[in-house]
């Protein structure tokens, strides 16, 4: 299938997310990378189906492996402040810590 109606039906399955059901070739090219390589990555990973002798992949299980390759970034750790400093006035004298304001 080809032209507009292909690109009705390839829309469609992207409205249906996670429960879409692509071919090998189709969800190759919706990965960020060459399509031969996407397609080794999908066969390598155990994700290719067998739909009524044709090869498919179920989308969820796509996102959910590449959800396993990318680790969830860590929030940022607060800075450790560092100790206050005693001030030493010109004439050599140490007052304590020093505190603005």
């Amino acid at each position: 299938m080809s032209g507009p109606a292909h690109s009705k039906v390839a829309q469609a399955r992207r409205e249906l997310g996670r429960a879409a059901i692509f071919t090998v070739a189709e969800a190759a090219t919706l990965l960020p990378m060459a399509d031969p390589e996407a397609t080794a990555a999908l066969e390598a990973a155990g994700l290719v189906r067998l739909l009524d002798g044709r090869r498919v992949v179920i989308w969820g299980h796509v996102l959910d492996w590449i959800d396993t390759l990318t680790p969830t970034p860590a929030a940022p750790r607060p800075k450790k402040r560092a100790p206050a400093r005693p001030f030493v006035d010109p004439s050599g004298k140490s007052r304590g810590a020093r505190r603005d304001g």
